[in-house]
């Protein structure tokens, strides 16, 4: 099943509200059951970690 079949957004600004992640990123919070706690070692700009929070992962970086 692809990433747009799933419906799952990928973080990249779009016309609308919506938001698009990475792929990677997406692979990554998938592996992650909601409720974990996470560190994300050189987080970058925190993509990921905005990732995780939706799916109610506590993540710092």
């Amino acid at each position: 099943m692809s990433v747009l079949q799933e419906g799952l957004p990928l973080l990249t600004p779009t016309t609308s509200n919506e938001v698009i992640y990475r792929g990677d990123h997406l692979l990554v919070a998938g592996m992650i059951p909601s409720g974990s706690k996470v560190l994300d070692v050189g987080c970058g700009d925190g993509d990921l970690l905005q990732l995780l929070e939706t799916r109610g992962i506590d993540g710092r970086g």
